[in-house]
């Protein structure tokens, strides 16, 4: 479209606000920034799931929103053509598709995001699960390893303080046990 400046703001899922993420030919000190919805043209795109062009005699803005079966999750945001031109239709429909197209992207790469993230944290708790494996076989000593044990449990969980059992067991034999120790 040839425009002086643009910027990609997507939604923090957390607080519901726009977050600046990219700045292109304008101030990049606003990535970061937080735009909360309802206050601006392009929470409108975001708030109508439509675009919003607003051309006046000192700036021009086009607004699309970034899709993902019907739910929003950004707008991309256009300032000034270059040419001096007001924004039209034209404009839109061709911002809208592209928009149509990042949006699936990006919503793609959260999603390998989270499921990269969530695959190192399972990662490291196996991870974890095998060193205390092998700590719990280094030794036969039964306080070693009910330390270790309670120790792990503690660190696993945030525990400030945690107790530790033994439950002592019925000493009759068990039924399919055979005097003398031997087994069937």
């Amino acid at each position: 479209i040839g425009v002086a400046a643009g910027s990609l703001l997507l939604i923090d899922e957390a607080s519901g606000e726009l977050v600046y993420r990219m700045v292109e030919g304008g101030k990049g000190e606003l990535v970061g920034t937080r735009l909360p919805l309802g206050v601006s043209v392009v929470s409108e795109a975001v708030e109508a799931r439509r675009p919003v062009i607003m051309n006046s005699a000192s700036q021009a803005l086009l607004a699309v929103p970034l899709l993902v079966q019907d739910r929003s999750i950004g707008v991309l945001e256009l300032i000034n053509r270059r040419d001096g031109a007001p924004f039209d239709d034209d404009d839109s429909v061709l911002l809208w598709t592209f928009a149509a197209q990042a949006a699936v992207a990006i919503d793609n790469a959260r999603l390998y995001e989270a499921t990269d993230a969530e695959l190192a944290r399972r990662v490291d708790e196996l991870q974890n699960l095998q060193r205390l494996d092998r700590e719990l076989n280094r030794t036969l000593d039964l306080g070693r390893v009910a330390h270790t044990t309670l120790d792990w449990a503690m660190r696993q969980t945030g525990a400030a303080a945690g107790v530790g059992g033994l439950v002592k067991g019925d000493e009759s034999p068990h039924p399919l046990a055979r005097p003398g120790g031997g087994g069937r």
